[in-house]
């Protein structure tokens, strides 16, 4: 599944990506691995998660995308129950924190070829809290860490048709 992202959607991501970045600023916030970048390198993550986001959401139409959560509620980015977990490059697994909720649909956005952005498939966190425990490259905190592929992972098409349940109960 593929979601080609107009430079409108790039705009409007980056500008989310903008103010999350100043939020977090303003919070003193640290990230959640202790990786400790610089304002750029900071700002690039923020804004290339929400443009990972946004694509999640233009596949899942009409679903809510989280944009700011304002009162620190920590909502799901898509909906009530999906996080997405975006990355640059190809060979990127799906990593699922520790206490990641297990009635969340973590899912796998590549944002590698960019305008185009794969949803390449995704997992409930109690599905991922069953994969290996690592310590990923530059990072010092663990996480299951799921390879990319259908299996272990669930079918896009899948989530696609959990969120049209939700929404329909009568969709089947």
């Amino acid at each position: 599944m593929k979601v080609r992202l107009r430079p409108d959607h790039v705009d409007y991501a980056d500008g989310v990506g903008l103010v999350r970045r100043g939020k977090a600023m303003m919070r003193a916030a640290r990230h959640t691995n202790n990786w400790r970048p610089n304002f750029e390198t900071a700002l690039w993550k923020n804004r290339q998660s929400s443009r990972c986001e946004l694509a999640g959401k233009l596949w899942l139409n009409p679903i809510t995308w989280n944009t700011i959560d304002e009162k620190g509620m920590g909502l799901a980015d898509l909906g009530d129950f999906i996080d997405v977990k975006g990355v640059e490059k190809a060979r990127h697994r799906l990593l699922v924190q520790l206490d990641a909720k297990d009635n969340y649909a973590y899912l796998l956005v590549d944002s590698s070829e960019h305008p185009d952005y794969s949803m390449i498939g995704w997992l409930w966190g109690r599905e991922a809290k069953l994969h290996p425990i690592e310590t990923p490259d530059g990072q010092d905190r663990p996480c299951h860490c799921v390879e990319r592929a259908v299996p272990p992972m669930r079918d896009p098409q899948e989530l696609f048709e959990e969120v049209r349940r939700r929404d329909d109960p009568e969709w089947f």
